[in-house]
């Protein structure tokens, strides 16, 4: 294995040793927000897990992108076939990590649908 492709899997090894528990704190945080009903606060928690969904569709995208690029690039000597199977399996783990994160943030949608909303009523 060469430089390059032992890089690539080394990132997306660290991606997901990164973004795993991060996703798992999100969704404790989540349901003690849930519970103490702060709905600000679930709302800024939404917003930041649809973040992260754009950013994991982004970097899937852009992994498609230069593995196409990889598998089109024919040099005599230099053969990019390994590098470009670890930028496909980069690309789908961003994927994975995107659904995972859209999951995540659709419980907490529900979750925020459902926190019951205190009203003020005006005495007359």
């Amino acid at each position: 294995m060469t430089l390059l492709p032992a890089l690539m899997i080394t990132v997306t090894f660290t991606t997901f040793v990164i973004m795993v528990p991060r996703m798992y704190i999100a969704w404790l945080n989540a349901e003690w927000m849930i519970e103490e009903e702060e709905v600000e606060l679930v709302k800024v928690l939404l917003e930041m897990e649809q973040d992260w969904v754009k950013r994991h569709v982004g970097s899937a995208i852009a992994g498609v992108v230069v593995a196409i690029i990889l598998s089109r690039f024919q040099d005599g000597d230099v053969s990019p076939g390994a590098l470009t199977k670890c930028v496909g399996i980069y690309a789908t783990s961003a994927l994975v990590l995107a659904v995972a994160e859209s999951l995540i943030a659709q419980k907490i949608g529900r979750w925020l649908d459902e926190i019951p909303v205190k009203v003020k009523v005006r005495a007359e």
